[in-house]
């Protein structure tokens, strides 16, 4: 085990003396890019904790975020136009569920519900992790309705 840990702790200081270390070889506009196509997905975020505080799920506001950030930035930036219109869909396509699960009394309320919400939460963080790392994340299930 120690060894593992020496090996690793070796392979950071080597990454830190040759100038390596994660996104420092990035250009601005690259890191710029970045950051926004990873805030389009964390944007959907702020809606669904104003869905939770306010519990007003009735009202599904998750696509909002996306969609202002998709909306702004599509034309400057070609990974965020892709990220946001992906995020801005799964939103659109969760707040559809959302809606439809909030009608169903009992069953939509305390199961549907809550494993939605957090099988959102969870997708969300997870698209936006890989967008700040520069790929481009497809959410499974998700409606293509913006192309």
């Amino acid at each position: 085990m120690t060894e593992i840990n020496s090996n690793s702790d070796q392979n950071a200081s080597n990454a830190a003396q040759s100038g390596q270390s994660c996104g420092s070889n990035l250009s601005e506009t690259e890191r710029t890019s970045r950051n926004w196509s990873m805030f389009c997905h964390l944007a959907a975020l702020i809606g669904l904790c104003i869905n939770i505080v306010s519990l007003t799920f009735f009202l599904p506001l998750g696509f909002v975020g996306p969609l202002i950030v998709w909306l702004v930035k599509r034309n400057e930036y070609p990974s965020v136009d892709e990220q946001g219109r992906e995020s801005t869909n799964f939103q659109i396509t969760m707040a559809g569920l959302q809606f439809i699960f909030c009608l169903i009394p009992i069953l939509g309320w305390f199961l549907l519900l809550p494993a939605l919400l957090l099988f959102n939460i969870g997708l969300s963080i997870f698209a936006s992790v890989k967008a700040s790392h520069g790929e481009q994340y497809r959410y499974p299930f998700s409606l293509r309705l913006l192309n």
